[in-house]
Formats: C-alpha cells, structure tokens, sequence
C-alpha cells in the first residue's frame, strides 16, 4: 500500500509538470514578437499630422475613419516610418502608411484612414444685405468654423471686406465670397470733379461733373463744364479723372 502511494504520486509530480509545461507553451510561441497597441498607432499618426501639416497646433481636429487593432510584429525591436500622398493638403478625408521594419527589413504595413477638419475664420453678415450696399464695419463679423476644405475666395478678415459693395443680395449669418464683392464707389454721379489732361510732358487741368458712378481704376463718363463736351476719364482718387490722348 505504501509503495502504491508512493507510485501514484510520482504520477501525480509527473501530470502537473506537463500541465505546467503546457501552460507555458503560448508564452514560448510568444517570443521573439512584439505587440504595438492600437492607442500607440493612434499616436504615431496624430504626431505626425502635427509636426508636418500647414495648421497652427490646436487649429485641427481628427477623426479616425479605420478601426485601429493591436498590431503583433515577429521582432524584439522595431522602427517605423510614416509615408502619404504627395502633396497632401492635411484636410478633409486622406489615408496615411505605416511601415514597420527591423534592421532594414520589412514587418508590416499598416493604412490608417481618417478625417481632418480646419478651424478657419470666416466673415459672415450681420444683416441682411442688399446687392450695390457698402459694407460698414458692424455689417459683418468674423467667426470660426470647422471646414474640411478651403475656398480659395472665402473672406477671412474685416479689412478684406468694409467699404465694399455687395455685388449681390446676401442674407443674415450668410458666408461673404471675394467673389460677391465690388470695389467701392470712389466717384459718385453727379460730382465735380477734376480732369487731368495729359499728352507726354504736358499737363492740362479741367472742372467736370461725372455723370456716372466709378471705382477707383475705372473709366466713367465725364461732362466738361467749360466745353460742355462729354469725355471718357479714369479715376484716379475721390476728386480726380485722369484722360489720356
């Protein structure tokens, strides 16, 4: 009886020890491999859209549109490199590449789509504000929005926009374009003005009353109020036509 104990736990020594050493089996299989979590994927990417896009820190927000997993390369050690499109804008929908390598040979590659949205100032109406108007500074107001993509005409400061006309009728809170904008009046219908004459060294100056309204750059009619006779003259400021021969 006693040699039967004696043999049953030996049996006993040897079933744990296989136990044992089936336990440890995955951590075996385990080495030589390294685990790069989703959140640190997440860094990688978000580190680099910092350090290379356009917009001041804090000006963009990301939004990532893959389902990021841990990731398990068959190394101890490892390198990576982020790689993009070649001249990417850093807005709206993109995609960017992570390539893994150990000692100059490739582990894995890795594609991470996400969204980029700009904060961008915007000027936008007050009012409503009817087509031909000058624009005063308390007509409009900048805000910030989030954009995924830049108009290439959008109104961006206050100076860019007081004291221009509306070439077209706008609603309250609306968008201002460059485009929706005229130059201001500088000479009004009606006014005196002064005609320069100029034919090389010679100068001539005449009294005129502009019969139309005109921008600075643009030729109006003008009456000359000693010939009575109509000309064509550019304005050159507030109270002065320039006419050429």
């Amino acid at each position: 009886m006693k040699r039967y104990c004696q043999i049953a736990g030996v049996l006993l020594s040897i079933v744990l020890i296989i136990l044992a050493s089936a336990g440890r089996a995955p951590c075996a299989q385990a080495a030589g491999k390294i685990r790069v979590p989703a959140d640190q994927i997440r860094n990688i990417i978000g580190d680099y859209i910092h350090s290379h896009m356009p917009w001041p820190r804090g000006a963009v927000r990301l939004v990532f549109l893959s389902r990021l997993t841990d990731l398990t390369l068959d190394a101890e050690k490892y390198s990576y490199h982020v790689q993009t499109g070649r001249n990417n804008p850093f807005i709206g929908d993109t995609s960017f590449v992570i390539r893994f390598s150990s000692d100059g040979d490739l582990l894995a590659e890795k594609t991470v789509r996400v969204s980029l949205e700009v904060l961008r100032n915007m000027v936008v109406s007050n009012r409503g504000i009817q087509r031909g108007t000058e624009i005063a500074v308390n007509d409009v107001r900048v805000v910030q929005k989030w954009v995924q993509r830049i108009p290439l005409d959008a109104a961006t400061d206050l100076s860019e926009v007081a004291g221009k006309r509306m070439a077209v009728t706008v609603r309250p809170n609306m968008e201002i374009k460059r485009r929706m904008l005229k130059d201001a009046i500088m000479i009004k219908r009606g006014k005196v003005v002064k005609i320069i004459l100029e034919d090389g060294p010679m100068s001539v100056m005449a009294m005129g009353v502009s019969e139309e309204d005109g921008v600075f750059g643009e030729t109006i009619r003008v009456r000359n109020t000693a010939s009575n006779k109509m000309v064509y003259a550019r304005v050159v400021n507030d109270s002065i036509t320039l006419l050429k021969f």
